[in-house]
């Protein structure tokens, strides 16, 4: 079956009606151009891998020069794989890379924004959820305090100058990936 068959038969199975339709990348690609030219009422997508990995990719480009090259070589010692994660390939490497690297920001905001009473509360009811005592989905006031905590932080760093804004920037794209995943 080509693509432009594949095209076809959904646009019949939908009843003509707009269909959005999911492709990895190299068939995408044929498939927008296909499109295009017989302007079939379809809304290719991309599948979530490749979407993912461009994403990845987007990450490397605008940390350019910031020295996560540096913090992901610490990781993955070797200038070619660093490198290749930067641009969006080893994939399952990138999202080890990029979540330590996040971690290692939250311990770093830990130390030095909350008060070691703050740090114990919170550490109590890590300990009261890994134990069983409670779920994860609780709504104890310390997941509220801590949450805004961090909120509150991450704004007062991102107003503190371009890098650190930027390091910011850095930490909410890797939430989209922690959602996304």
């Amino acid at each position: 079956m080509t693509i432009f068959t594949t095209l076809k038969e959904c646009t019949r199975l939908s009843a003509d009606r707009v269909t959005i339709v999911t492709f990895d990348l190299p068939i995408w690609l044929k498939a927008v151009d296909i499109i295009k030219q017989t302007n079939l009422p379809i809304i290719p997508r991309l599948g979530g891998f490749h979407l993912l990995k461009s994403y990845l990719g987007s990450i490397g480009n605008i940390m350019e020069d910031s020295g996560l090259l540096e913090l992901i070589q610490l990781i993955y010692p070797g200038s070619s794989t660093a490198n290749h994660i930067l641009d969006g390939g080893c994939f399952d490497k990138a999202i080890r890379a990029h979540l330590l690297i996040d971690a290692a920001i939250y311990q770093h905001i830990m130390k030095h924004a909350f008060t070691e009473e703050e740090l114990g509360e919170i550490r109590t009811f890590m300990e009261n959820v890994a134990d069983g005592k409670m779920g994860a989905r609780h709504t104890d006031p310390v997941v509220g305090l801590f949450e805004q905590w961090f909120e509150e932080t991450f704004k007062r760093l991102a107003e503190g100058g371009r890098t650190p804004a930027l390091w910011v920037q850095y930490h909410y794209m890797i939430d989209v990936i922690k959602v996304f995943i």
